[in-house]
């Protein structure tokens, strides 16, 4: 299995949103969260893409294989 994704340090950023409350829209600024996509490739194949917090990829991707029956 190799694993591959673009994991950056940081799980989380201040970005300006717009806040709609009550048919109002407001621009703020806002903490969300970042995710990584990782992508699983095996054998040279890509398997699938999955959207992850960055900093446990091998286990999210070991889950995934087991899961789906490719390993055990």
């Amino acid at each position: 299995m190799k694993v591959r994704g673009n994991s950056m340090d940081n799980t989380r950023a201040l970005t300006e949103i717009i806040r709609v409350k009550e048919g109002v829209g407001s621009y703020l600024t806002d903490m969300v969260v970042r995710e990584t996509v990782l992508e699983i490739i095996v054998n040279g194949n890509r398997l699938t893409a999955l959207a992850c917090l960055s900093g446990s990829e091998m286990e999210l991707g070991l889950g995934y294989l087991f899961t789906e029956g490719l390993i055990s």
